[in-house]
């Protein structure tokens, strides 16, 4: 179990124009991300020396960049490019784990938020 570690950014919370509905795209919405990166802490832990880590300013704009840059129809899309961008940025960061909630659904009923979890890892990115 090498990288047993996890970055941990909670509560990122945009405003974009993702979803289905036209009223989506043309009024926009809050999403809240979480983020968990999976790496092995072990060498700039142990040394208490930030070299080798993935900066967790540098994570959270990957994940605001993402979520901003373009438009997308399915919360699950949002997911895997905001996980395959933290992957492709930060060669340290084995998988990556990405939670969205999207506080207002056009959904008939009382529910505090829909959301979605997506893991991707290395294998799910391609090599140099």
């Amino acid at each position: 179990m090498r990288d047993t570690d996890t970055l941990l950014l909670r509560g990122i919370v945009v405003f974009a124009r993702h979803g289905v509905y036209r009223e989506e795209e043309s009024l926009g919405q809050r999403f809240e991300i979480d983020l968990e990166a999976r790496l092995d802490t072990r060498p700039f832990a142990t040394a208490d020396e930030p070299t080798g880590t993935a900066d967790y300013a540098a994570l959270y704009e990957t994940v605001v960049e993402t979520a901003t840059a373009r438009r997308f129809k399915l919360m699950e899309a949002l997911g895997d490019q905001i996980a395959r961008a933290v992957l492709a940025r930060f060669e340290g960061v084995t998988a990556a784990r990405v939670e969205i909630r999207k506080p207002s659904v056009p959904i008939p009923g009382v529910l505090s938020h829909a959301g979605c979890v997506i893991c991707r890892d290395r294998r799910d990115v391609p090599g140099p």
